[in-house]
C-alpha cells in the first residue's frame, strides 16, 4: 500500500474465498458497475465503471446507509498491484477501501475488503458501526455475485 496512507486506520475487514484464480477475481471486483449488484448502500455509480479500474481512475458513488444518511463519494484509485491489491480513497471524506487478494497455488483466491479511515475522519462510532454492518453484508453479496459470474464464465470448472 502507498506509504501516503500508512497512518489510516482499518475500520472493518471482511474476507471470502473464491474458487478461481486471483486475476479473474481481481478483474471482476475492480469493476464498479457491479457495485449496484452487491453493495447494500450503493444507489448509483459513475466515472470508470465498465472496465477494471486502474491507478488514477475516478469512480463516483451515491449511496444511503441504513439510518437514511446519504453519501456522495469520489473514489480515486491511488495504489494497485494487478491480481493482488487495490486501494481507492476519497480524501475529502477521509475514507478508503482496500482490496487484498491471495491465491493459494491450487486455484482458490482469498479476498479481503477493508474500510480505512484517515485518523481525522469525521465519522462517529455509530456511523462506523453502520458502515461496518453494511460492509459485512456487502461482502457476502459480493461473494454471491462474483461467484455467479465466475460460474457463468466457467472459470472455475474442474476445481
Amino acid at each position: 500500500m502507498s506509504t501516503e496512507f500508512d497512518d489510516w486506520l482499518v475500520g472493518d475487514s471482511n474476507t471470502v474465498t473464491f474458487d478461481a484464480p486471483s486475476s479473474a477475481v481481481f478483474d471482476l471486483v475492480t469493476q464498479a458497475r457491479f457495485w449496484l449488484e452487491w453493495h447494500v448502500s450503493t444507489r448509483g455509480v459513475g466515472g470508470v465503471t465498465e472496465r477494471p479500474y486502474r491507478v488514477g481512475d475516478i469512480v463516483y458513488e451515491a449511496g444511503r446507509l441504513e439510518d437514511g444518511s446519504e453519501h456522495d463519494l469520489y473514489w480515486r484509485v491511488v495504489d494497485q498491484e494487478y491480481g493482488k491489491s487495490s486501494l481507492i480513497v476519497d480524501n475529502d471524506a477521509g475514507a478508503g477501501l482496500q482490496y487484498l487478494l491471495t491465491e493459494d497455488g491450487e486455484g482458490a483466491t482469498t479476498f479481503t475488503r477493508r474500510t480505512l479511515y484517515h485518523p481525522d475522519a469525521p465519522y462517529t462510532p455509530e456511523q462506523r458501526a453502520l458502515i461496518a454492518e453494511a460492509s459485512a453484508e456487502s461482502v457476502r453479496g459480493l461473494h454471491r455475485h462474483i461467484s455467479s459470474l465466475l460460474d457463468r464464465e466457467h472459470l472455475n470448472d474442474g476445481r
